[in-house]
């Protein structure tokens, strides 16, 4: 929908819940609309799911214009559960250890970072989510797996305790 600024004396910003929403709920409404720039902030604080934005604008001849627009919210992290290797066990540090997380999301996964005492040693960027860590340095190590989503939510595991001997 294209909306002509011509004769413009109000503009109501309005988001209602699902495809086909019930109600709306006004969010902004100015009488002096500003070409090329934000009509209005929604805080989506809590919310997920998809929603609709509505555009509704009332000429100086008192006819309505409506432009309708669909997001999808989301502010939920994604879930991360370490397949491999078990917490506590001991692995050799003179052949690679395999690495598996099992990561869920209702958005996509963008990035999983593999870190040993907080440093980066690796990325997996698709399913399934494996990491081959070549030069285990001996000792007692913490893992940690980072998950990303398209939305840029963050889910950080707890330090996962390995043995290197």
């Amino acid at each position: 929908n294209s909306i002509e600024n011509r004769g413009i004396v109000l503009v109501r910003i309005q988001i209602g819940e699902g495809l086909n929403p019930k109600d709306w709920v006004q969010i902004a409404e100015n009488t002096i609309p500003i070409l090329n720039s934000r009509l209005a902030e929604w805080d989506t604080t809590g919310r997920n799911g998809l929603y609709a934005i509505r555009l509704v604008v009332v000429r100086d001849d008192n006819t309505l214009q409506t432009a309708l627009s669909q997001v999808t919210v989301d502010n939920t992290p994604p879930e991360i559960t370490i397949a491999s290797p078990r917490e506590g066990i001991s692995v050799s540090g003179v052949k690679p250890v395999f690495m598996q997380a099992e990561i869920t999301d209702s958005s996509p996964v963008t990035k999983v970072e593999w870190l040993i005492d907080g440093k980066p040693i690796g990325e997996s960027n698709q399913a399934p989510y494996t990491f081959e860590w070549n030069t285990p340095q001996r000792g007692t190590r913490h893992l940690t797996v980072k998950a990303t989503d398209a939305a840029g939510n963050l889910t950080e595991t707890k330090p996962w305790l390995l043995v290197v001997v």
